[in-house]
């Protein structure tokens, strides 16, 4: 059986803003990685995953397509 994480974003706050990010969402203003999905969904035995896209950013859908690969 596989097991998908349907929606996941990547966030990079070094590099584009997140307006979206405020409130009781500020805690998740920080740096979301390949590395850290990787992390939580490895014991979770979670084997693909959906990126949604943060921002309509043209550099982001660039970053995707890249972890994609």
């Amino acid at each position: 059986m596989s097991i998908v994480d349907a929606h996941h974003h990547l966030v990079e706050p070094a590099a584009r803003d997140y307006p979206w990010i405020t409130g009781d969402y500020a805690p998740l203003l920080r740096r979301w990685s390949v590395d850290d999905l990787r992390t939580v969904a490895h014991p979770l035995s979670v084997d693909r995953a959906i990126l949604v896209q943060t921002v309509a950013d043209a550099a982001e859908t660039r970053e995707f397509l890249d972890a994609a690969a």
